[in-house]
């Protein structure tokens, strides 16, 4: 539930929530109907004019549950409490789940994977939300991080990688001295 390390993207599809503890999500619909959340921000508008996450099309909602449906427009922009803006008129508002805390999280979950989790039972969220929506940012979880070189596991990745292209080197001037005595 731990909260990543923003990256800035400057792209305009990518949304991050940030609250002070990590506890904030991005409500989104599954294919049976059951709302989800997920921190992944990665958004874009498809064909039916839906915002839909990038990874899985999955709807976003608003603060009613619905999916969000966006007129035709090209100037998309969100303001920092999750309203979206298109050509500068304000046409819906994010839903964003801010729980009561991880424990209520995690004595509710019923399904995670990488990106979303549903859960089993109806959550208690926090009665006064604090949060904010960052636009052209996405949250990299820990995992990622390294993965991409910012850990420790990195480090040992590249030293490794660094010694067996040694050995090689080594290897090929001992084979061309052979094959040239």
């Amino acid at each position: 539930w731990r909260g990543g390390v923003p990256q800035e993207t400057n792209n305009p599809y990518d949304l991050l929530v940030v609250t002070s503890d990590g506890r904030g999500f991005f409500c989104i619909k599954l294919p049976n109907g059951e709302i989800a959340y997920t921190k992944d921000g990665r958004v874009r508008i498809d064909r039916n004019r839906r915002l839909v996450l990038l990874a899985n099309g999955f709807p976003l909602l608003n603060e009613q549950n619905a999916e969000i449906i966006l007129p035709i427009g090209k100037d998309f922009a969100v303001s920092e409490s999750g309203v979206i803006f298109l050509d500068n008129n304000a046409v819906e508002k994010l839903r964003i789940a801010i729980f009561a805390s991880p424990k209520v999280m995690t004595d509710c979950l019923e399904y995670a994977n990488g990106t979303i989790f549903r859960l089993k039972k109806k959550p208690e969220f926090d009665p006064n939300p604090d949060y904010s929506v960052r636009q052209g940012f996405i949250e990299v979880e820990n995992t990622m991080r390294a993965l991409l070189g910012n850990g420790t596991y990195s480090k040992y990745a590249n030293e490794a990688t660094a010694k067996a292209a040694r050995s090689q080197i080594k290897l090929l001037t001992s084979a061309v001295q052979m094959a040239n005595p």
